[in-house]
């Protein structure tokens, strides 16, 4: 039997930093290396001319056809499934990931068989396999499947405590791309996670509840034992907090030292736990640390209490110093609040400045389906076009008028991105993502 997960495309009406940095379809790589017995291909549609996918079908001939979607990229992914069936109706839909989990009833259309809800490594194996035998299905945890043209809601299957029993990802799937995945001016790079899951819980983030706030990790050794076996240099360790666990995070250290590898790394890691365990840095950039990913936020205390981050700015500011300290480039996230003046503007810009960072994110908060944001503030949404829920336009009423709001909001990338002597990032990625947000908006 044959199975074919597809990426999908870019969204052309949405503003998406895919110009700052592109990774592999990690998710499909370890759904497919939990079906060793079936024939399986990864299309990526990010990297395809337009037409692959009719062709892909033509020639591979799917029985089963799979793609996954953040809320951004629900329109495309529902047509994708669309055109799947109007290719042949006889091959099976499903679709997965961040929106699918959260909400399901978006994806209740005729022509999407099966909703996959939480984590897909043991359900996407009971599924492919009542397929193959032509057994029920309605039974299985975690879905959301047709029965009699109504569409029947499964209650969600439990985690997967142990996530050393996952199969490494099958990365052969997307050999013929890997070229092209990259992260800033780092290329290829190869994306592997060590943990799952966040115990905080912001109240703009759904990722806590796409894992019902469990945080769980690898073996090192297993975590070690994939990277080994990895030929590209740069590596991006795709979790939700790298650093949570103080030990297993000092353990991975030593696991690749006294192994003798030598890569380049980018991890996340909250600033609370840099600024109470500095050697965590000093261990993680003496084995090939470059990059990490702070969620910032704001430059304001008030700020982090609303959004319930259960952080300080002074925790902020000292990570941010040990990091430079020991060489370490900070990619520091921020989120721009719709109640921004015109002086807030500066203030962040001005703070960035004094910071010294050269790595910052700016986005405009936005209230994702499925966070305690959205529940808060759906009454007061200006749009229902999920494509500009992609952290560069504003889908809450701005306190300064909208357009004014736009031009201060890339001010803040050009004073941030105004010397050319970045390490990480090319001038012509950042000046691409500001020329679409201004094509996007018709500002000049």
């Amino acid at each position: 039997m044959k199975i074919l997960f597809v990426q999908p495309p870019k969204t052309e009406s949405s503003i998406s930093s895919v110009d700052l940095a592109m990774g592999e379809p990690l998710a499909f790589e370890i759904l497919a290396a939990n079906l060793p017995e079936y024939d399986v291909r990864i299309l990526d549609l990010r990297l395809e001319a337009p037409g692959a996918l009719e062709k892909t079908i033509s020639e591979f001939k799917p029985d089963v056809v799979g793609t996954t979607a953040f809320t951004v990229e629900l329109y495309k992914a529902r047509a994708l499934l669309e055109n799947v069936k109007k290719i042949d109706k006889n091959i099976i839909t499903m679709i997965g990931g961040h929106h699918a989990t959260l909400m399901p009833e978006d994806f209740d259309k005729d022509y999407i068989d099966i909703i996959v809800m939480g984590e897909g490594e043991r359900i996407i194996k009971e599924v492919v396999d009542c397929i193959r035998t032509k057994t029920d299905m309605s039974g299985i945890d975690g879905i959301g499947v047709l029965v009699n043209s109504v569409r029947k809601y499964n209650k969600r299957k439990g985690l997967i405590m142990n996530i050393d029993e996952l199969p490494f990802p099958n990365r052969k799937l997307t050999s013929h791309y890997r070229k092209d995945y990259f992260r800033g001016k780092w290329k290829p790079v190869t994306s592997v996670f060590s943990s799952r899951g966040c115990p905080y819980k912001c109240d703009f983030c759904a990722m806590w509840k796409v894992y019902d706030g469990k945080f769980r990790i690898r073996s090192a050794k297993r975590f070690v034992d994939e990277l080994e076996m990895i030929p590209e240099k740069f590596i991006n360790i795709n979790d939700d907090n790298t650093l949570q666990n103080i030990a297993y995070s000092s353990e991975i250290c030593n696991e690749i030292r006294k192994r003798g590898i030598k890569k380049t790394y980018k991890i996340y890691g909250r600033s609370d736990t840099i600024a109470k365990h500095p050697e965590l840095v000093e261990e993680w950039k003496s084995i090939g640390m470059e990059l990490v990913l702070i969620g910032v936020e704001a430059f304001k205390d008030k700020d982090l209490i609303e959004r319930n981050k259960k952080n300080t700015i002074k925790n902020n500011e000292d990570a941010i110093k040990i990091l430079h300290k020991n060489g370490v480039e900070v990619i520091a996230y921020f989120l721009v609040d719709q109640n921004f003046t015109e002086e807030d503007f500066k203030q962040m810009a001005k703070y960035t400045q004094n910071l010294e960072l050269t790595h910052p994110v700016f986005t405009i908060l936005t209230p994702f389906p499925g966070t305690d944001l959205y529940e808060k503030t759906k009454g007061q949404l200006t749009t229902a076009n999920f494509e500009l829920f992609d952290v560069f336009h504003s889908v809450l009423p701005t306190k300064i008028p909208l357009k004014e709001f736009y031009l201060n909001f890339v001010e803040l990338y050009r004073s941030a991105y105004s010397k050319k002597d970045n390490k990480f990032l090319s001038a012509d990625m950042v000046n691409s993502l500001v020329g679409k947000f201004m094509a996007a908006h018709s500002m000049s």
